[in-house]
């Protein structure tokens, strides 16, 4: 089965020690072969290849002036490694980010002080928001859930966060910030206007584009028919001339 179906398996509360009392309840009752088979799997599925991980030396950099998503791990801990998949895609995501930070900090090496001070006491723990005042995060541990808790509690930039947005994003929300409700309204009908000229455009584009393509593969089939009949009358020519009547 793919990896990504077989790692999102939740049992029990979704804690190590679940995972550790269901090994203890199901390993007697797998051939032996069968329990070094699929351990094997789970240590090649679930090995550590964090993208961004954060230690004391890192943490101040990294934080300043963002908000933060971050994931405290021991790479002992197998919900810690069987949720490596969700939280992967979640670093890609928001690898540009200019506003939030995900990342991880693993409790079991460098980023341990950063665990203690935090009062990091299972694995893993997930703490959001501002990077002095963290609080956790308890939600779902897909990556849909996930990136959506992201966008819709504040840490991404928007109306509610501007100090998040790059310059010219930021230029942008204050400007329509400071509109009033009436010119907002009709600077959303106008572009909304503009938006459907341009998709008619491009919808007429595209059925030329398409008439083009379609007349060039009809004149190149034309052209290979052309070529296998002049080369079928050029054989019975030769044949004629070989087997005069």
């Amino acid at each position: 089965a793919p990896s990504g179906k077989v790692l999102d398996w939740q049992i029990g509360d979704g804690s190590c020690a679940s995972y550790w009392n269901a090994w203890i309840f199901l390993a007697p009752r797998m051939p032996f072969m069968g329990r070094s088979i699929a351990v094997g799997l789970v240590i090649a599925s679930t090995s550590h290849s964090f993208a961004r991980e954060l230690t004391p030396a890192t943490w101040d950099d990294a934080v300043v002036g963002k908000h933060v998503f971050i994931k405290f791990f021991a790479k002992r801990c197998i919900h810690c490694q069987l949720m490596k998949p969700a939280w992967d895609q979640l670093l890609v995501e928001f690898a540009g980010s200019s506003s939030v930070v995900v990342a991880g900090v693993d409790c079991d090496g460098a980023g341990r002080s950063l665990c203690d001070v935090n009062h990091i006491s299972s694995y893993p723990s997930i703490r959001w928001g501002e990077p002095s005042r963290m609080r956790s995060y308890s939600g779902g541990r897909d990556f849909a859930a996930m990136s959506a808790f992201i966008k819709e509690n504040g840490l991404a930039c928007g109306p509610g966060n501007v100090w998040l947005c790059d310059r010219e994003t930021r230029e942008d929300l204050e400007s329509l910030i400071d509109m009033t409700d009436a010119d907002l309204k009709s600077e959303i009908d106008l572009v909304r206007t503009q938006v459907a000229q341009a998709q008619r455009k491009l919808d007429l584009m595209n059925i030329v584009m398409s008439k083009r393509e379609k007349d060039a593969a009809t004149s190149a089939e034309a052209k290979e028919q052309e070529a296998i009949s002049a080369q079928i009358n050029k054989s019975q020519e030769h044949e004629e001339e070989f087997n005069p009547i």
